[in-house]
């Protein structure tokens, strides 16, 4: 049926003018996500017709295979695991996560631990990660003898944090140098005041606020983060919310992505006109689905206290 593209009633159309047909029915049976797009509220419902703009057509045609026969012939092959990962985690698709973490599981060596290690971390693949970790200290001597080892220190410090990057055996403990290449100068330096003071004087300022987050997450330090949270929660309103969903969402803030989704929820009728609803059903499927449970959510609790 899919090879046949026979009777397809949505169309997924790629750069290049390329494009895959499918069935809702199938789809929409196999992901959550797909079920949501395809509701009559939204505009995949209508047209028909889905731009993908972040899913290479290969690895979204390898999806959709899944998606009816249960399995991804391409799935072992080079560059393609990941890839499929990612769009499992998409449009959540958990057994083809758990088949591409399998394959991924199998293939960690000296060429790959470190870039898997990150890999798994920003895409929440908790074994992975594990197994990543377990395989370099394992192979800690072969391993900091890399080049990437180093990058790994200099770019991503929550694996080793800042203690452990002033460390006799590390490059900047001994040159006292330390580059820094995606953190503003002004951002960082309201950092150094926090260790400094226990207070960052220019915390609240627009624009300041969530790139200090940022920037303490990376380095670890909590109870900056914690403030930094505390002032985004009182700043939630209509202009912000989505967008403040989408960052709190890829930045693990799981108390601000809680409050902004009760907003959305108590203020649905207003959120829905806006075209930034749109962007989030198009762009972050699996957010909006999340926030129509706790829409759903709401409007149930509502009803039934109005019975009462």
């Amino acid at each position: 049926m899919f090879y046949n593209q026979h009777l397809c009633d949505v169309h997924f159309d790629f750069k290049d003018s390329q494009t895959v047909g499918a069935h809702t029915v199938i789809l929409s049976a196999g992901s959550p996500v797909f079920s949501a797009m395809f509701r009559s509220e939204f505009l995949e419902s209508k047209t028909k017709k889905v731009n993908i703009i972040d899913i290479d057509i290969e690895v979204f045609r390898q999806l959709l295979i899944y998606l009816y026969t249960g399995s991804a012939p391409k799935l072992a092959e080079e560059n393609m695991t990941q890839l499929l990962f990612e769009a499992a985690d998409k449009y959540n698709i958990d057994n083809l996560k758990t088949e591409c973490t399998d394959v991924l599981l199998k293939c960690v060596n000296l060429d790959n631990a470190i870039s898997l290690l990150i890999w798994s971390h920003f895409h929440s693949a908790a074994k992975l990660k594990e197994a990543s970790l377990k395989f370099l200290a394992e192979n800690s001597l072969e391993i900091c003898s890399q080049p990437e080892w180093m990058d790994l220190i200099i770019n991503y410090p929550e694996f080793p944090v800042f203690s452990a990057m002033f460390r006799s055996e590390f490059l900047e403990s001994i040159t006292k140098k330390v580059n820094i290449i995606d953190i503003d100068i002004e951002v960082f330096r309201q950092l150094l005041i926090y260790l400094y003071t226990g207070s960052a004087p220019k915390l609240a300022e627009e624009n300041m606020t969530q790139l200090l987050f940022v920037a303490a997450d990376k380095y670890n330090i909590d109870n900056l983060k914690t403030e930094c949270t505390d002032v985004l929660l009182k700043c939630v309103n209509l202009d912000n919310a989505i967008s403040l969903l989408i960052w709190s969402h890829f930045h693990s803030a799981a108390k601000l992505k809680e409050a902004s989704l009760k907003f959305l929820a108590e203020n649905s009728l207003e959120i829905c006109s806006q075209p930034e609803w749109m962007d989030l059903i198009i762009n972050y499927p699996e957010l909006c689905l999340l926030t129509m449970q706790h829409m759903s959510k709401l409007l149930n609790k509502t009803n039934k206290t109005a019975n009462d």
